[in-house]
């Protein structure tokens, strides 16, 4: 089921600041749980319940967005210019193959040169986003008429499962963290929660969060509880570093977020027998968390994070079991009533 959830959700395309398609996908899986609104940034809001008197209201988030391309111009030759939305490492880029979403889709190959041409030390460097094309097969008439500068383009990479229990794309950052929302919304569905309840797909978290800063002034919860992948232990990274896929959802702590909250979040894994992970952060989170802590007079803010492998690349990596051990945890938070200890 959860894997039925993810294609739905990963397949459509969403590069920041152009979310609509990955909107479309996540609005008809939500409107079930709510009322579903879009807001003028693009964000899609879900209002599940409205808190009664004295009730707090409680907002759970994950970012629509996805990291991408932005095509800057078009040579003479046909050629695509470009430019990273979000930050991507331009080693990943040579020989990817892209859609680039013009009037139509185009497929396309970013350039790379042959190691058999390579001169010197130019094989040993790493290439400058400057220095790759987009080739699409076309002249720059042909490409003209389909294509615009300003229009993004996506890695063509689509889930696929890994073994059993795990799963590879683009775009899990963050659409798996919406799989556990919407599997959250599934779990609490006929239960009579007692507080109000929003959940929010925001838009822009990978160019700076302007989605979640306006939504956070607008809907202004009592607490935020935001969900967003964070880094699993692989081949050649620190343990330290990381959390371990399989180890269930990693719940952050930071000077900015509300101990409270992880205290409870803590807590509630533990009695509950629910796999987790502490995730100790000495400044800022890096994720919509900071947003939201810091809107208005400020929020209570909670965060959740899944265990991802290979983050900001065409093909990352996550566990199943800890979407699901997520989704149970946050279900279990908001029936409680208990909010922060």
């Amino acid at each position: 089921m959860i894997f039925s959830i993810l294609e739905k959700l990963c397949i459509p395309d969403g590069v920041s600041g152009d979310e609509a398609s990955a909107a479309q996908a996540v609005a008809a899986l939500s409107r079930e749980y709510g009322k579903v609104t879009v807001t003028p940034l693009g964000s899609v809001a879900v209002t599940v319940r409205e808190p009664d008197p004295g009730q707090p209201h409680i907002l759970l988030d994950a970012h629509l967005d996805e990291i991408g391309l932005i095509v800057t111009a078009i040579t003479p030759e046909g050629f695509l210019r470009f430019s990273s939305v979000g930050g991507i490492d331009p080693c990943l880029l040579p020989s990817r193959r892209v859609r680039v979403l013009g009037k139509e889709p185009v497929y396309g190959v970013i350039t790379s040169v042959p190691p058999h041409l390579a001169k010197g030390d130019d094989e040993k460097k790493a290439p400058k986003m400057s220095n790759l094309f987009i080739d699409i097969g076309m002249d720059e008439a042909s490409a003209k008429e389909l294509i615009t500068p300003g229009d993004r383009a996506i890695f063509s990479a689509d889930p696929v499962m890994l073994g059993e229990d795990r799963v590879t794309s683009r775009a899990l950052d963050d659409r798996a963290c919406a799989a556990i929302l919407l599997r959250t919304l599934a779990l609490v569905k006929d239960q009579p929660l007692p507080c109000g309840l929003t959940v929010l797909f925001s838009s822009q978290e990978e160019t700076g969060g302007a989605g979640a800063g306006t939504a956070a002034f607008a809907f202004h919860p009592d607490y935020a509880i935001i969900t967003d992948v964070s880094f699993a232990m692989g081949a050649g990274c620190r343990p330290e570093d990381c959390g371990e896929l399989g180890k269930g959802p990693m719940i952050g702590y930071a000077p900015i977020l509300c101990r409270g909250i992880y205290d409870r979040l803590c807590a509630l894994a533990e009695e509950r027998s629910i796999p987790f992970q502490r995730e100790i952060m000495s400044r800022s989170t890096g994720t919509n968390a900071d947003e939201f802590a810091t809107s208005r007079g400020g929020i209570k803010t909670g965060l959740l994070s899944l265990p991802l492998r290979y983050m900001h690349s065409p093909t990352e990596v996550v566990e199943i079991s800890d979407i699901e051990a997520s989704a149970q945890l946050l279900a279990a938070y908001l029936a409680g009533g208990i909010y922060e200890l």
